[in-house]
């Protein structure tokens, strides 16, 4: 019934900033909340950050991932973890139904809404917290020109 409502109301997503509790760090650019989006109302969702590419902790069929880059992944999300959770107020912005679905499910087993947007820590940008530090790289659609490794 939550996610109806808020397909109904998406339009307004994207305008809003919404409170937002730490579930769990998936990874360096993707972060379980629960967000509270209406009076009396939250929602489990993985929040994508967008517009920002974190190095993979796994691979994929078309592509194996190198240890270094796998070193640097965890990183970034530990980064994430400890931006997140020394934040006295935790915000999600910009929220648009996302590219890639998350594996994410909850105590059922069902899939839980995946959004691309914005984190925000007392105001400052998660995403470009990232940028800043090194975690992540401007994200691209041509994955394969993100190095991690060269360094």
């Amino acid at each position: 019934m939550i996610k109806i409502i808020l397909l109904m109301f998406m339009p307004s997503l994207c305008l809003a900033h919404y409170d937002a509790d730490l579930l769990r760090v998936i990874d360096g650019d993707t972060v379980l909340f629960n967000i509270y989006t209406l009076p009396g109302q939250q929602v489990s969702a993985t929040v994508r950050l967008d517009q920002i590419d974190t190095p993979e902790k796994r691979g994929t069929s078309r592509r194996k991932v190198p240890a270094c880059e796998k070193v640097k992944a965890g990183e970034a999300a530990a980064f994430t973890l400890e931006k997140i959770t020394k934040a006295q107020r935790v915000q999600v912005s910009g929220l648009r139904l996302g590219t890639y679905a998350s594996r994410a499910k909850d105590e059922a087993g069902d899939k839980l809404p995946s959004y691309l947007g914005r984190v925000l820590l007392d105001g400052q940008s998660l995403n470009d917290l990232l940028l800043q530090h090194g975690h992540a790289q401007p994200y691209t659609k041509d994955r394969r020109a993100v190095f991690w490794c060269l360094d």
